[in-house]
């Protein structure tokens, strides 16, 4: 496996990583790409996606900051919270120079994948893991620590497959990505926290004081006990039988973000763009995109080809049900 190197690597993080890759060509109006970091949040913005979670950090953040700062005008706030208009700009130049721009700006974009290549799928060694979908809400939402050093250039690529890239235009830019993200799950797989809660297994067995149970809560600020706990817990007996055998067990509900990053199914999608006042972005960021890539007018982006999930393949799921599906004035 070849190492790629690239200069100032370290402060990279996350989604941008894989976009400083040296195999990108100069993107659209811009020689060099500066943008050293890229949440989720701002992915989705730069690329014209009005997905409900920007509308919910919205009424969220801005109630919280316009309490401490009530004299202030949202139009300041904003990019305290998703930058600048320059800087997703310059963040969809570079995507769009990608092998995976035209998905990006595809219908199939932010939406879960259905099932994980098989070196991804072993490296949980697991015989039921997080899904996809399940794996993409709390990589979107929480940044866990990844064990030993290294994996950035896979823990990126992951991302950018969990958000719903195929894995052959990620290929096309770094062909080793599968082996790299399955040795960042590995790497994940190592610490207390992600571990236990990629088992999915019920833990009353061994929540035998207040301090178990609050290390499991992904909201629990970190600390010395909270390490301590989850540490005691990885290494009890009942734990170290489940991940021997690589068996769930009598499973539990694996814990998920209250307002989920991405849409489950691709029917979520479309049901949310039925509200036309959504599409405008999406048709100024495609007409933008078709210009720049030089594409007809009224071209449509090619959607990632299969490993689609639909809403009949995830009825009867064991999993953390969605308590904010719908529009958010819908919401009150």
């Amino acid at each position: 496996m070849k190492r790629i190197r690239v200069k100032g690597h370290h402060e990279l993080k996350n989604f941008v990583h894989a976009l400083h890759h040296p195999g990108i060509p100069d993107a659209y109006e811009q020689t060099h790409f500066s943008v050293k970091t890229l949440e989720w949040k701002l992915t989705l913005l730069s690329l014209g996606v009005s997905h409900p979670v920007i509308w919910f950090a919205v009424k969220k953040q801005y109630k919280n900051a316009t309490e401490k700062r009530d004299n202030l005008p949202q139009k300041m706030l904003m990019p305290k919270y998703f930058g600048s208009k320059d800087r997703q700009k310059r963040s969809r130049h570079r995507i769009l120079a990608t092998p995976f721009g035209e998905e990006a700006l595809s219908q199939t974009f932010a939406v879960a994948q259905k099932e994980y290549p098989e070196a991804l799928f072993s490296a949980f060694n697991l015989k039921d893991p997080p899904s996809p979908y399940e794996l993409a809400c709390v990589l979107f939402h929480w940044a866990p620590l990844r064990g030993r050093r290294g994996g950035k250039w896979g823990y990126s690529f992951l991302l950018w497959w969990l958000a719903g890239i195929s894995s052959a235009k990620l290929a096309e830019l770094h062909p080793d990505w599968e082996e790299e993200a399955a040795l960042a799950i590995r790497q994940m797989m190592e610490t207390p926290k992600f571990s236990l809660w990629a088992l999915g297994a019920d833990m009353r067995p061994v929540i035998i004081r207040p301090a178990r149970a609050r290390a499991l809560l992904f909201h629990t600020p970190r600390g010395v006990p909270m390490r301590e706990a989850l540490k005691e817990m990885r290494e009890s007996m009942y734990v170290r039988s489940l991940f021997a055998t690589g068996s769930r067990g009598k499973g539990a509900k694996r814990w998920l973000p209250e307002y989920r990053p991405l849409w489950h199914t691709l029917d979520e999608r479309l049901l949310w763009e039925e509200d036309g006042r959504y599409r405008a972005p999406l048709r100024k960021v495609r007409s933008e995109g078709a210009r720049i890539l030089g594409r007809p007018k009224g071209w449509v982006p090619e959607s990632r080809p299969g490993n689609i999930l639909r809403t009949e393949d995830v009825i009867d799921l064991l999993i953390e049900k969605n308590p904010h599906p719908g529009l958010p004035w819908r919401e009150e």
